[in-house]
């Protein structure tokens, strides 16, 4: 059959298995006579129309499957044609391939995928398969129809039928448009049960895939249809005539265009509807002949490529197959993967990373499979897409998530049977007789593994071992002989060996031997009960149990009858004659008086007499386990650990020892026991938390008979829990570097880089220090003394905090924390360098500040000059070795200034040291040296006015400004750059500015400075005329 999906909307075509198919009588509108073109597939045949318009043809050979374009022209009398009429045949004589039920989906336990054979609790379960596209699939159960449904683009189907109670044989059969019908589909197998369903171990039906029908080569002659994802059709050619008409139709309807000048032409159709189309293209030549149609099938699709699926995955690992559903586990390392996709596409198969692992070409059903191969146990996720015709990729599938497990379970155990039926209980052996008919197996294995129990070759039961790897389960046993045998089914299926046989004979009639219920140490203030295997020192233990009234119940020692009872009210009770230190093997008989039947004899209960007590123990080694201070502690050393570790070695393995404590007034108390190991060592930790306080801490060793040793030698326990006190005011910080040392405080500066931290602190063992908030540092406190010198810290702020540490290592809480600032980096220079931090020294005695002479009778001098910090500390000295401080002052707002007290006389080399707060000093290069002389010298002798430089004359001296240029010299006198120079007057006499200037010059021009200057202690006016300054004695005190 043709690839033809959907319903065909605008071609007309005749469907038909008929190979031989013709027209007989067919009508042809008005016509009434003339001829008939039939066109089949470009070949054209003529018929004649009959005079009441009617035809017939016979193409008297079979037509070939595939599909044929018709075009039918009819032509009058006249020879006039009419339009063309076009649809097209569809042969098809191919039954469909046969369909198959691949999935069924149990809904009632949460989408399980049903094997054939299955049974399910759920009536209606949804059935998937495959068929050919386009095809009613037809559901049938025992051969009944229940149910269709149509086939998709890709041939998948899915239907949910209602089933009744019981067995059901499902199978699907398809059929295409002609009416051909497929092959029955293989029977799915199910049962449908109400109530708990238990799965069976199921096969799934052996197939093999159903291929694509398909004929010989020669048989696909007519035209194939050309399937297109656009609604507009584009037809064109190069051969006609130039210039000739050309006429195409489609879907009956008539369109027309010219060829070029070359012959070439094309034609895009208007937008067509999705579907199938037919096309006949011919040219009409300039006589007026029309040449033959060439036909053309289209079918447009231009719908989005529909999600593939997986629909369902085959364990065939083993004698069975199994359909998994998807999360199942399985042990088959190449699953087989079907599906369905669009026909003849290629589909890509994903694994969980979405890595392409493989690829397959659906066949021209749709129908697909793909065989994994699965390398490692996991989870593994499978998705699918195909590329469609025109080359768009479909959307993913829905995962299909599969667990390999290819592990092996290892061989269960069986470890007990157990008889808990009758009046006779307990533990079965092989080779056993029990009364029991549903004795409980209990064993180990593999967590998560289902365990089987089998009765020779026939399955009994089955359990899921636990996460422990304990198992449990109880079995159903008929009267006689069994042998039952265990092994385990892995997740993914695999099987692992069996247990050797457990033979047992079931008899709900035998006598069993009696059961020792009991056994009783009773020697000291209380019963002990003793268990198989036990020691004890008691000498004469007590056994009972019970039996049936009147019973004679026989009890043998070693091998000999010590002693007999009688069963009263189903109980016996007796204490057995005194038996001697070592071991000892007691076993049980009963007899029926009336009968004189015997039990067998029972089991033997080993018991142990031991009266010896164990030697003394050593005294105990005590372990801290708090704090960070953990380990092994000397006794007597405090620790702050309420619940030690107490432990010792040299005991008998099985011996119970009690550790006990005693406080001052005496009171004893156990604090905690332990049980001596194989190796002779043993560990005990108490309880419950021991108070704070002292203690003395002894040993006692019981022996599984009860004996008791003497108690070892007492050693000292301290439990310190407290936190220690506060330990402000007990240790400093302290600077050992440069000029200013002692404690740095809180918010001091300092230029020790590494400060020292010390303490006395007798109460503690270690002192943590935290600087910086950095990894701490330990010191141990030694003597109730410590000390820290602080590693090398960088320029900046600081912090540190100390805590204390108990003697018993208890930390207590952080002191305050001490934040400081190190600072090593000298004062700098203020701008303008030394002259500007250092001034200089000033004189005032006159009323105004000046620089200090050589010589000065100010001895309250002024000292000035500028800071880079404000609070830095000036240093004024006397001398150049800086041995003599005149005094101190501090910078403020830049600058500083320090008024001295009165100077005793003498010659002084002043300089300044700028000292920060941190004692960082800079030394300013720059002294000042003058000569403090306050004695005033004797009364001079003047013979003449002395003219520096100048002649000595007899009377006065006419001095010129130029004389004053000449013989003066700059700065003489007073620092103003100007040229100086100085005159005296003769003892006794005044002396003006007149009696020195030339005749004729102007006294004028020559200004007087406010105030005088005294030098070498004379005073003087000064005058000032351009650059020189004339300074001239004044002795009367006059102003000119």
């Amino acid at each position: 059959m043709a690839n033809i999906q959907g319903k065909l909307e605008n071609a007309r075509v005749i469907s038909t298995k008929d190979q031989f198919y013709k027209w007989i009588d067919k009508s042809v509108g008005d016509a009434n006579g003339g001829k008939l073109e039939i066109t089949i597939d470009g070949k054209v045949h003529i018929v004649d129309i009959s005079e009441d318009g009617k035809w017939s043809f016979d193409p008297e050979t079979s037509w070939l499957d595939g599909t044929h374009v018709i075009q039918l022209v009819s032509i009058d009398k006249a020879t006039n044609p009419s339009d063309p009429a076009i649809f097209i045949l569809d042969m098809d004589t191919t039954p469909p391939a046969k369909p198959e039920i691949w999935r069924v989906i149990d809904n009632a336990a949460e989408d399980h995928y049903l094997t054939p054979g299955d049974a399910t609790s759920d009536k209606t379960p949804a059935l998937s398969g495959v068929a050919e596209p386009g095809t009613i699939v037809t559901l049938y159960d025992n051969g009944e129809e229940i149910g269709s449904v149509v086939a998709d683009k890709m041939g998948a189907w899915s239907i949910t039928p209602e089933l009744a109670d019981g067995e059901h044989k499902l199978t699907v059969m398809a059929k295409d448009k002609v009416g051909h019908e497929s092959p029955i589909s293989d029977a799915f197998n199910l049962t449908i049960a109400d109530g708990v369903v238990t799965q069976a171990v199921n096969e799934a039906v052996s197939e093999t895939p159903a291929e694509s029908a398909s004929v010989d080569a020669a048989a696909l002659t007519g035209k194939p249809v050309k399937t297109i994802n656009t609604k507009v059709i584009t037809i064109g050619g190069t051969n006609a005539e130039p210039n000739a008409l050309v006429q195409i139709v489609i879907d009956d309807t008539v369109y027309t265009t010219r060829a070029d000048a070359s012959g070439k032409w094309q034609f895009d159709s208007p937008e067509l509807k999705e579907g199938l189309h037919v096309a006949g293209i011919r040219y009409l030549d300039r006589a007026g002949n029309w040449g033959p149609s060439t036909p053309l099938i289209y079918n447009i699709d231009t719908s989005a490529p529909e999600a593939p699926q997986i629909m369902r995955v085959i364990d065939n690992e083993g004698s069975a197959d199994t359909y998994l559903t998807p999360g199942n586990y399985t042990n088959d390392k190449t699953p087989t993967l079907y599906g369905v996709a669009q026909p003849d596409s290629v589909v890509k198969i994903y694994d969980i990373r979405s890595n392409v692992i493989g690829s397959v070409k659906a066949g021209a059903d749709g129908r697909w499979s793909f065989t994994p191969e699965l390398t490692t146990d996991g989870t593994h996720v499978f998705s699918a897409s195909y590329t469609d015709r025109f080359g768009a990729e479909s959307p993913r599938s829905d995962n299909f998530a599969l667990t390999l497990d290819s592990s092996v379970p290892g061989a269960p155990s069986l470890n007990e049977v157990m008889d808990d039926e009758g009046r006779v209980t307990g533990p079965l052996k092989s080779g056993d007789i029990t009364d029991d008919k549903t004795p409980t197996l209990s064993g180990k294995g593999d967590a998560g593994v289902i365990v089987r129990v089998w009765d020779g070759d026939k399955l009994i039961g089955s359990t899921v071992v636990d996460q422990r790897g304990d198992w449990k389960l109880e079995v159903e046993l008929g009267e006689g002989e069994h042998s039952l045998v265990v092994d385990s089914i892995s997740k993914g299926g695999t099987v692992s060996e069996k247990t050797d046989p457990f033979k047992l004979v079931v008899d709900s009639n035998i006598l069993p031997a009696p059961v020792l219920d009991e056994m009783v140490a009773n020697n000291g203030d209380e019963e002990r009960v003793l268990q198989p295997g036990d020691s004890t020192n008691d000498i004469t233990p007590v056994l009972r149990g019970e039996g049936n009234n009147g019973d004679i119940i026989s009890v043998i020692v070693d091998g000999e009858q010590v002693a007999t009872v009688i069963v009263k009210d189903g109980k016996w009770e007796i204490e057995l004659p005194e038996l001697t230190e070592g071991s000892h093997d007691i076993e049980l008989i009963a007899k029926d008086p009336a009968t004189g039947k015997e039990s067998p004899t029972s089991d033997p209960i080993n018991v142990i007499i031991d009266v010896t007590p164990p030697d003394q123990p050593k005294p105990p080694t005590i372990v801290d386990n708090e704090g960070e201070n953990t380990g092994p502690v000397e006794p007597g050393k405090p620790i702050d650990d309420n619940r030690p570790g107490f432990g010792g070695d040299g005991g008998t393995p099985g011996d119970k020892v009690e550790v006990i404590i005693e406080d001052g007034t005496g009171n004893k108390v156990v604090i905690g026991t332990g049980i001596v190991g194989e190796d002779g060592k043993w560990e005990v930790k108490p309880e419950n938390p021991i108070d704070d306080g002292n203690y003395e801490v002894i040993i006692e060793i019981t022996d599984p008979a009860g004996n008791v040793s003497n108690p070892s030698d007492p050693i000292d326990l301290i439990i310190d829990t407290k936190k220690p006190g506060s330990m402000e005011g007990s240790y400093v910080l302290e600077d050992n570097i440069g000029p200013i040392t002692g404690e740095i405080k809180d918010g001091m500066v300092t230029d020790d880089k590494q400060p020292t931290l010390k303490g006395t602190s007798p109460d503690l063992s270690q002192v943590i220090i935290y600087i910086d908030d950095k990894e701490p540092v330990v010191v141990e406190v030694k003597d109730g003394k410590w000390s820290y010198e602080l590693p090398e810290l960088g320029e900046g702020n600081h912090k540190v905090e100390v805590q204390p540490v108990s003697q018993s290592g208890v930390k207590g809480d952080k002191e305050a924390a001490i934040n400081f600032d190190v600072d090593t980096t000298k004062p700098e220079l203020v701008e303008g360098g030394v002259d500007a931090n250092f001034e200089g020294v000033f004189a005032d005695k006159t009323g105004t500040e000046t620089h200090v002479r050589p010589d000065t009778n100010d001895d309250t001098l002024i000292f000035k000059g500028k800071g880079s910090e404000d609070g830095s500390i000036v240093m004024i000295w006397a001398d150049e070795a800086r041995t003599e401080l005149i005094g101190s002052t501090v910078v403020q707002n830049g600058v500083w200034r320090y008024e001295s007290d009165k100077l005793a006389e003498g010659d002084y080399d002043f300089n300044v040291t700028i000292r920060d707060a941190a004692g960082n000093e800079l030394v300013i290069d720059k002294t000042v040296s003058t000569n403090v002389d306050v004695t005033p010298p004797p009364p001079p002798e003047i013979n003449s006015i002395f003219a520096a430089g100048a002649t000595d004359v007899e009377g006065l001296m006419s001095m010129s400004l130029n004389d004053i240029m000449a013989q003066g010299q700059d700065s003489l006198f007073i620092d103003n750059g100007k040229s100086q120079l100085v005159v005296n007057a003769k003892q006794g006499e005044a002396l003006t500015l007149e009696d020195i200037l030339p005749a004729g010059e102007d006294a004028s021009s020559w200004q007087q400075a406010a105030g005088t200057v005294t030098v070498g202690g004379n005073e003087y006016n000064v005058y000032s005329n351009g650059d020189a300054e004339l300074l001239v004695q004044n002795l009367h005190n006059e102003q000119h």
